[in-house]
């Protein structure tokens, strides 16, 4: 069985996804070895949000960026 296009996983998963305590925001990205994964981009890492992260996304492995609050710019 051939895996949905990570396009479609994160359209598919982006409510999922939004609804985790700190989540900002997610993309695709790349592994280490050049590989296609989501990125979570979360403004802190905690023990209670953790649990909630997923480790994989139909197939697709995560990868967690902690980065702190996102904040629009004032110009």
């Amino acid at each position: 069985m051939q895996k949905k296009p990570i396009d479609q996983v994160i359209k598919d998963r982006q409510e999922m996804l939004m609804a985790i305590p700190g989540v900002q925001g997610f993309y695709q990205g790349q592994t280490e070895n050049g590989g296609d994964c989501i990125v979570i981009m979360i403004d802190s890492l905690t023990e209670v949000n953790r649990d909630k992260l997923p480790d994989s996304l139909d197939g697709y492995p995560v990868r967690i960026e902690a980065g702190g609050e996102v904040k629009p710019l004032r110009h």
